[in-house]
């Protein structure tokens, strides 16, 4: 794995386990203690087709993004692991409501439900089998982003997202 993908994989470690560790948390205990407030899944019954892979995912974030009219992801981003364990965009755009909005509702058509929501910096906290999405208003350098990253939550992914 070159430098580039390491380091990409160590920061959605970090995430996968803020995400399954905290962010998703059945209590709500934790969540409460970074600003998320749990939701109940509303919408039906959920997903209830064969695990999605990579692909489907990324299809159903550039679909997402592309409906709140983002634009096309920043270079670089799309598919960020072989191992098919993580899907990811980024756009250089500001996290607006109306774009928060249609992004969480096109994603729910496509079977993925709602967990948890943050209103500062605001994030929606989504799933869809056993994958763990994270849509966020992701400024570190004062330059607006709009990150969308979801991890595969399985023992595989888990062990090699993990391994140095």
């Amino acid at each position: 794995m070159n430098n580039k993908v390491k380091g990409l994989a160590g920061l959605t470690v970090g995430l996968g386990v803020l995400v399954a560790g905290g962010l998703l948390g059945p209590d709500g205990a934790r969540s409460a203690d970074h600003g998320w407030k749990t939701e109940t899944a509303s919408g039906g019954p959920g997903y209830a087709g064969p695990e999605p892979v990579q692909a489907e995912v990324l299809q159903d974030l550039g679909s997402a993004t592309e409906s709140a009219g983002v634009g096309p992801a920043m270079a670089g981003d799309g598919v960020v692991n072989a191992s098919e364990c993580v899907a990811a965009r980024n756009h250089s755009v500001e996290a607006t409501d109306t774009r928060m909005t249609v992004i969480v509702d096109r994603l729910a058509d496509r079977g993925w439900r709602v967990t948890q929501r943050r209103s500062s910096p605001a994030a929606v906290a989504l799933f869809k089998g056993a994958w763990n999405l994270v849509v966020a208003d992701e400024a570190p350098s004062g330059t607006p982003v709009l990150s969308l990253i979801a991890i595969h939550d399985i023992p595989a992914c888990k062990e090699q997202l993990a391994a140095p």
